[in-house]
């Protein structure tokens, strides 16, 4: 039986339509594993010192350039030289010391290029930078539950520092007596650059509960008080 014209293009068009989905792979996958300043995953809004050393790491399921332009980070409008660390196929971690930014706000834009010229980009904005000679909170402290309630057995505080340092919390009553002391090494949570979060139990040093009231906290670094806030207890 015959096969009319309009019969065999459309037999021709599919063909060469399955043959050029068998002849081209799906694009390639390039997974962001992390950015982190110090080890600890660092999120748009947070807050670094000069002494900073900022690791980047990226996958992909096809092979990253084989030179050191697969990894770009970019600072505002900058560019600067990424030091690759590690590279195997498909995967390149590398780091950058943020000792040469000046103090403010800043965007942190990575970019990975694969070898068929494919990139994909990563941002934080509103990276906040402190030189490295003097420890501050940055922004206000966040305490939550706040107020405890009589099912809460312990209430947390977060705060930035802008650079690791020894750190006192310390909770007194309205009277501006003494209720609870507690202390952080440099560069624990409690005491580190970045983002820390505490808990204080809602007792005192001697464990006994405290009564419903209204507490006042306070971070106490290199000597001086670098922010307060209050808890309000109601049981």
């Amino acid at each position: 039986m015959d096969i009319n014209v309009s019969n065999k293009l459309q037999v021709l068009v599919k063909g060469f339509l399955i043959l050029f989905l068998l002849a081209c792979p799906a694009a390639a996958t390039v997974t962001i594993e992390a950015m982190t300043a110090d080890g600890v995953r660092l999120y748009s809004g947070d807050s670094i010192n000069t002494n900073t050393l900022l690791g980047i790491q990226f996958t992909s399921d096809s092979n990253l350039a084989a030179d050191d332009s697969a990894l770009t980070l970019r600072i505002d409008s900058a560019d600067h030289a990424v030091t690759p660390s590690q590279r195997t196929p498909g995967t390149i971690t590398g780091s950058y010391n943020a000792s040469s930014l000046a103090d403010g706000d800043h965007i942190l834009r990575i970019t990975v290029k694969e070898l068929s010229g494919n990139t994909t980009t990563w941002e934080a904005t509103h990276i906040s930078v402190n030189s490295a000679d003097r420890v501050d909170v940055l922004a206000q402290p966040l305490n939550f539950p706040n107020p405890c309630g009589p099912a809460d057995t312990k209430t947390y505080i977060g705060y930035n520092l802008s650079k690791d340092a020894n750190i006192t919390l310390s909770i007194h009553d309205m009277m501006g007596n003494l209720i609870s002391r507690q202390s952080f090494s440099a560069g624990t949570n409690g005491g580190r650059a970045t983002y820390n979060e505490v808990e204080w139990n809602l007792k005192t040093d001697g464990g006994s509960a405290v009564g419903n009231g209204i507490y006042v906290y306070l971070i106490i670094g290199d000597g001086r008080i670098l922010s307060k806030g209050r808890i309000a207890i109601v049981k």
